[in-house]
């Protein structure tokens, strides 16, 4: 498909000014989260076209994976807690949390700092989604349908 054509996702011309815009502070995004895994292979090939992103922090699975030459990073969402995966990400939502939240996540990095790791130190890896990842994804987005 053409980057600019999106269904679901972010066009490149959306992408385009959301880059433009962090330069302009001085910020080169290195990593790229959609809100609401709201991006499909059209925002993939815009953020190719586009930028030095290779790593994308939004996907339910087991460990990192490969796809099309981005590194993804398993994401969980919501709130800090120790999880069963070798790397993950988290999605807080700071404008939703309330002061217990904060002072959990902030407790929790606190006690975890030392196993945090900088976005530039993950290394690309060619391990590809396997089944177990499957099955984690498809439990994920089920458990999401559930709560609606």
């Amino acid at each position: 498909g053409n980057p600019g054509d999106a269904k679901y996702g972010f066009t490149l011309p959306q992408l385009q000014e959301g880059l433009r815009i962090l330069k302009e502070k001085g910020i080169n995004p290195t990593v790229f989260f959609a809100p609401g895994h709201t991006f499909d292979e059209n925002t993939l090939e815009a953020l190719r076209a586009e930028s030095d992103i290779r790593i994308i922090s939004d996907t339910a699975a087991n460990d990192t994976y490969c796809r099309k030459g981005f590194t993804f990073i398993p994401q969980q969402s919501g709130r800090v807690r120790k999880l069963p995966f070798r790397l993950t990400t988290v999605c807080l939502h700071p404008n939703f949390m309330t002061d217990n939240e904060f002072d959990e996540a902030e407790a929790f990095i606190s006690k975890h700092s030392a196993e945090f790791i900088a976005p530039h130190s993950i290394k690309e890896t060619a391990r590809k989604k396997d089944l177990v990842d499957f099955l984690i994804e498809k439990m994920y987005f089920i458990k999401r349908i559930i709560r609606k």
